[in-house]
């Protein structure tokens, strides 16, 4: 985590001295529209110094963005000592959503596509929202907490920035966790802008903090044990990727939350936790078993159709892919490597939520997600393909295992809290923060 230096370098964000020297006010200065305005305008002349990108401001959108986010941080305040500290971290990025939404800067050239361009020239508008959200937070942390503020090297990264732009354009709320992946913290992906959903969630198995990339021992025909890894490239060899249709998105997350409810509609008290371990890869009627042996009642015999008309609504609502697949998929398939999915086992389901995916990503076509559908990752689904050329990546163990009996490449996802190591001697980790650090194909 690299330490952010408000007087500002050649290397750090753009600074706001109206922070400086103050003890302890910024927290509530920042809830005055006059404050806020002025502070906002003293660092769009920071960034414009700094980048040398001019900017027009529209004061009025500015002030609808402020008086939106108060009202929000009004509704929304934690009164338990505990949360004030997190809530910290939701305000600012509820403060870029609503920058982000309302708009009021114009950079006076647009932005640049180049591979090569600094963040800063490829969207000057969200680059200047987000050096101000991310300078507000770090001056309440160091004047209320004595926290030292960090920034995470995403910030700097321009694939971060390329998805980030692509999918607040879709969903202005993922502004919040992208946020958090700027300030080197672990982003909540699912229902981000929602405080209470925040304190009960539990970081994703996939998508959510840090990321383990797992190159298992033995993996390939020679069994040599792990490949090197450090120069981050998937091995020449591969020619196959496939993806476990929950580490494409948010939908174990979606599935978990819309399970959990509707059995509490029942009358029966579970949480997100036990709901996660209990039901996530079982099948639905040991659902139906848990909610008839606590309620003492026989369930509907539509206890299931209408579990999945709940679940198609949330799928329909709240689906999205996971930040920087989209790179990722783009790199593999400019490479000509293959992909396909992994089934879940429920075909009408894997049709459904392949194409809400299919309609997520550029072009809105399935193609890019492969024409394979695949039932199991044993022996004989793939005869027009040498297997040892294919890597599964998924988060479940079984279906690792499977892949390597049946000879093919492991990567293996672990959600923060996971494993350090995998079992066994001779084993690799490679840690990435997201799939923005996904090993691309070998050129």
């Amino acid at each position: 985590m690299r330490e952010v230096d408000l007087k500002g370098s050649a290397m750090s964000r753009p600074a706001l001295s109206i922070v400086r020297n103050r003890a302890g006010e910024v927290k509530r200065d920042v809830r005055r529209l006059r404050w806020f305005r002025r502070a906002f305008l003293e660092q769009v002349a920071s960034v414009s110094g700094h980048t040398r990108t001019g900017y027009d401001v529209d004061t009025a959108r500015l002030a609808g963005a402020f008086l939106t986010w108060s009202k929000e941080i009004d509704r929304q305040k934690p009164s338990a000592e505990a949360d004030k500290r997190p809530f910290v971290d939701f305000a600012a990025g509820l403060m870029l959503r609503e920058l982000i939404v309302a708009g009021p800067l114009t950079a006076r050239r647009s932005g640049s596509d180049d591979p090569g361009a600094e963040p800063h020239a490829f969207w000057p508008e969200g680059y200047a929202y987000v050096t101000f959200c991310l300078n507000i937070r770090d001056a309440v942390l160091q004047q209320t907490y004595h926290e030292t503020a960090g920034t995470s090297a995403t910030f700097h990264d321009l694939r971060t920035w390329w998805s980030f732009r692509e999918n607040v354009a879709e969903d202005p709320r993922l502004a919040l966790p992208f946020l958090e992946l700027f300030a080197g913290i672990s982003p909540v992906w699912t229902r981000p802008d929602s405080f209470l959903a925040r304190r009960e969630a539990k970081p994703a198995p996939v998508g959510a903090g840090k990321l383990r990339l797992v190159w298992n021992e033995g993996q390939g025909p020679t069994a040599e044990g792990p490949r090197d890894l450090a120069r981050g490239t998937l091995d020449p060899s591969v020619s196959l990727v496939i993806f476990d249709l929950a580490t494409l998105s948010n939908y174990s997350d979606i599935y978990v939350t819309a399970l959990a409810g509707y059995i509490q509609d029942f009358g029966t008290s579970i949480n997100l936790d036990e709901t996660r371990e209990r039901f996530l890869r079982a099948p639905l009627n040991l659902a139906m078993t848990y909610v008839a042996l606590k309620t003492g009642q026989v369930c509907p015999s539509a206890f299931i159709s209408r579990f999945k008309d709940i679940l198609a609504e949330r799928r329909e609502q709240d689906l999205q892919l996971l930040p920087g697949i989209q790179s990722v998929l783009k790199d593999l398939s400019a490479a000509s490597v293959d992909i396909a999915v992994l089934s879940t086992g429920d075909a009408e389901e894997d049709a459904a939520v392949l194409g809400r995916l299919s309609r997520l990503t550029p072009g809105g076509s399935a193609s890019g997600f492969g024409d394979v559908l695949l039932d199991d990752v044993g022996g004989g689904l793939l005869d027009d393909r040498a297997v040892a050329s294919c890597v599964l990546v998924s988060d479940d163990r079984q279906k690792l295992i499977a892949a390597r009996k049946a000879g093919m490449w492991t990567i293996r996802l672990v959600g923060e809290g996971g494993p350090e190591k995998p079992s066994g001697a001779g084993s690799q980790d490679f840690v990435i923060d997201s799939f923005f650090s996904f090993p691309g194909p070998a050129l």
